[in-house]
């Protein structure tokens, strides 16, 4: 018979990192609307969305090369990704609310290409990944020297209760 396979142990440094992102979300999430909501670590039969997201995001990646320009694609995957959840009448007012108010410094002409973008990105989620439907309350992206670590926080639709996955 075959030995199992033991689990590789993250070395300490991974793991701190781990608890730090996790602590992060908790925080953000407690100031927000979702304070109430219950946070459940990579719930089990549930996709990894930190997973999802980096294959969402994959094939931008090219279009930035810093790591803020790989926060701010990120982040403007988090816009597209969330609005794509909501009703189609709301999508487009959604993503102007938050690109005009939250970037008010970028020229239109700047905004315009991000809006468009985001409508792009838009259309991937709906066409690739329809049956998954958890909104991303949280994300971060972090720079480990040798590639990035991405830590996501996520609910289902209709649900109070939030997923975290790294």
């Amino acid at each position: 018979m075959a030995a199992a396979k033991k689990k590789k142990k993250k070395p300490r440094r991974a793991r701190t990192q781990k608890r730090k992102q996790l602590a992060d979300h908790k925080r953000r999430l407690q100031r927000g609307p979702l304070r109430d909501a219950k946070m459940r670590i990579e719930p089990e039969g549930q996709v990894k969305m930190s997973a999802v997201l980096e294959d969402f995001v994959e094939p931008y990646l090219d279009l930035v090369d810093t790591g803020p320009g790989r926060r701010m694609l990120f982040t403007l995957s988090v816009l597209a990704w969330n609005a794509a959840l909501r009703p189609p009448e709301e999508r487009q007012a959604m993503v102007d609310t938050v690109l005009d108010e939250g970037l008010p410094a970028v020229s239109e002409k700047s905004r315009g290409e991000l809006k468009e973008l985001v409508a792009e990105m838009i259309g991937r989620k709906l066409d690739l990944f329809p049956d998954i439907r958890r909104y991303i309350v949280s994300h971060e992206l972090t720079d480990q020297g040798h590639g990035f670590y991405l830590s996501v926080a996520s609910f289902p639709l209709g649900e109070r209760q939030v997923a975290g996955s790294q």
